[in-house]
Order: structure tokens, then C-alpha cells, then sequence
């Protein structure tokens, strides 16, 4: 999978010359030719699957250049014929996710100094006093070593976390678990409106839609309105407000595009409305991760200071005791 900066490149290539009429085979290969060398065969794999007559979204697959949740995006664009513009959003996305990441690994600079700082500084008494340089060693590099684990195993384990782990772990979190719920209402919604282009009926569109929200909760619960409308024959707007799906604004201006006949419009609003509330809290979240990482290394070298003094006042007083 390309990485995010790699991505967002790779996304808006494909978009500007589709939207200017280029052949895909062609698009393809002068995309993939701009990728970095490792990543390159597989640019390759994706121009040679598009020339054998497969659809992007299953050469994009079999390239394995983008994740599971870019994919089904690029199927329903594939499907209402609006690729270019997916991939456009797709890569606008992918931009500002690396100007975040960006924001947040230089705002953890200072805290991540000062961490490893302590590190060492902590056992440095018993390196003085006892001479165990072993032992030292061993404290200062054990946290450091079990902080780049816990890191990098999170790392890995996130973009590939089922949406019942996400709902479970993830969701419930201040701030993160509001911020993926509203990346996936935007998915869904921009979905909706995709797929409103196409001979799709409303039911069988949000069944579709609902498939490239990562969270299992919403997911099921989206699919259960849509199965329930399909089985009552009933419409799946007022199913889904029912049982509070979106939040009631949400919920009376899908039924004001039902009134008007302009469902279609109405999403795309919805959709872009929760495109920039999930920025805005990527933002938040990007501003507020270093700060509390440093509060958090700010108790730590605090708790251990102060277990020093402690220790150090209870061999003195024992000193003078005896």
C-alpha cells in the first residue's frame, strides 16, 4: 500500500487525466511511472490488469496500491462514471492526512526529546552510587524500547483494524472515535450522492454506501434500515431517522431533498459538510496530541523526581537515625 504522501500523488495523477479524457491503459502507465522505484512493479501490474480489459477499482485491487476503504470509493466512482472526481476527493484527502501526520510528528519533537532525556537521566543515581552499568542501560533503553513497540505495533495495526475493533477501542475515545465517525458519515453520504447518477434504487444505494464506512456499528446499522425498507416497502429515510443514525439536522434535510426531489444535491451537502467538520477535528486532533504527550512526560519526569527525593530523604533520615 502506497504510503499517504505517495497516495494522495498517485490519486490526483490518475484524476487530472481521466477528467481530460486520456486513455486509462496510458493513465495508468505515466501514473505509475511517477511513483518511486519500489513501488513501481506494481504501477506496472495495475497498467498491464487495465490493458487486459479489468475495471480500475479490480487493477487498483490487484496492484494493492490503496486500502480496502479507498477501493470501494473508487468502484462506486467507477459505477456512476465520476472516477476522475473520486479520485480527485481521495487525494485531497490523502494531502491534508499527511500535512497532519506532518504537524503531529513535529509537535512531538520536544515531548519525545524530553522522554528519551529522562530516560537516561532517571537511573542515573543507581549508575553513580552502584556502578551497574548493565542494570543502567537496561532501565534507560527498556521504556524507549517499549515505547517503539507500543507505537509501532499501533502503527501497523490501525489502518488494518476490523470495524468491530475500531468500535471497540478506537470509538470510544475523546476526540479520535468522534473524528472516524465522521469520516465515515462523509464516505456514506459522498457515496449516496455518487450512486444517485446511477439506475441504483435509494435502498439498494445506501446497502452500497454503507459498505465503505469502516466502523462496523454504523455499517450494520445502515444496511439493517436499508434491508428492513426494502422488506416493509417502506422509504429508508425515515427508518434511518428513527433510529438516530445522523443527527437530526442531517436527518430533515435528507428528507427535504426526498421532498424535492433533490436527494442528490442534498447528499453531496450532507457529504461536504462532514468533510469539513472531520478536517477540522484532524486539525484539533494534530494541535492537541503533542500537548498531552508532553503533560504526560512532564508527570512522568515529575513522579520519578520526586521518587528520588523521597528515597534519597528516607536514607538520610536513616543515616541520621542511626
Amino acid at each position: 500500500m502506497l504510503p499517504l504522501k505517495q497516495r494522495a500523488v498517485f490519486c490526483r495523477a490518475l484524476a487530472l487525466q481521466l477528467a481530460a479524457g486520456a486513455d486509462p491503459v496510458v493513465t495508468a502507465g505515466t501514473a505509475a511511472s511517477a511513483l518511486p522505484s519500489r513501488w513501481r512493479p506494481a504501477g506496472e501490474l495495475l497498467a498491464s490488469a487495465l490493458a487486459r480489459g479489468e475495471s480500475f477499482h479490480a487493477a487498483l485491487g490487484a496492484a494493492a496500491l490503496l486500502p480496502a476503504s479507498d477501493l470501494s470509493l473508487v468502484d462506486i466512482g467507477e459505477r456512476s462514471g465520476a472516477l476522475d472526481e473520486v479520485l480527485r476527493e481521495l487525494a485531497d484527502f490523502h494531502e491534508e492526512s499527511a500535512a497532519l501526520r506532518r504537524q503531529i510528528i513535529s509537535g512531538l519533537a520536544l515531548p519525545a526529546f524530553n522522554l528519551v532525556a529522562a530516560c537516561f537521566i532517571v537511573p542515573l543515581p543507581g549508575l553513580v552510587l552502584k556502578g551497574d552499568t548493565v542494570g543502567y542501560l537496561v532501565a534507560a533503553l527498556g521504556p524507549i524500547a517499549l515505547l517503539l513497540a507500543v507505537v509501532f505495533g499501533l502503527g501497523r495495526m490501525l489502518p488494518r483494524a476490523s470495524g468491530r475493533t475500531l468500535d471497540r477501542w478506537v470509538r470510544p475515545l475523546p476526540l479520535v472515535g468522534a473524528t472516524l465517525h465522521e469520516i465515515d458519515c462523509w464516505r456514506f453520504f459522498r457515496t449516496l450522492a455518487l450512486l444517485s447518477r446511477t439506475s441504483h434504487g435509494l435502498i439498494d444505494s445506501v446497502r452500497l454506501a454503507a459498505r465503505t464506512c469502516r466502523g462496523e456499528r454504523l455499517r450494520e446499522l445502515l444496511t439493517s434500515a436499508a434491508n428492513d425498507a426494502e422488506a416493509r416497502g417502506a422509504p429508508v429515510g425515515p427508518l434511518l431517522e428513527r433510529r438516530a443514525a445522523f443527527p437530526p439536522d442531517v436527518a430533515a434535510e435528507w428528507r427535504a431533498g426526498e421532498r424535492t426531489g433533490q436527494l442528490e444535491a442534498a447528499f453531496r451537502r450532507i457529504g461536504t459538510r462532514y468533510g469539513e467538520t472531520s478536517r477540522q477535528r484532524l486539525k484539533t486532533l494534530a494541535e492537541w496530541t503533542p500537548r498531552l504527550v508532553y503533560l504526560v512526560v512532564l508527570a512522568v519526569m515529575a513522579w520519578q523526581v520526586l521518587r528520588l527525593a523521597g528515597a534519597y530523604f528516607d536514607s538520610l533520615s536513616r543515616v541520621v537515625g542511626g
